[in-house]
């Protein structure tokens, strides 16, 4: 009886680190996604910050954001 319980045991275990890996790699996708597409979201609300066009934004942002300049029209 004892060996059946322990196999159950082990079953166990595995199962929930199974999920464990798999929450670690659904939380790391949502990090890299995340990092990579929020700053692209942000592109008009600072473009417009700056006093920049929403089709020069996608260009200006980024460079004033490099030389730390605002754009002026």
């Amino acid at each position: 009886m004892s060996n059946i319980q322990e196999l159950a045991q082990r079953r166990d275990r595995r199962q929930v680190s199974g999920w464990a890996g798999i929450g670690a790699v659904t939380l790391g996708i949502f990090c890299v996604l995340t990092a990579e597409l929020l700053p692209v979201g942000l592109l008009t609300p600072v473009g417009a910050a700056l006093v920049a066009a929403a089709g020069l934004s996608l260009a200006a942002v980024p460079a004033a954001v490099r030389t730390g300049r605002k754009h002026h029209s």
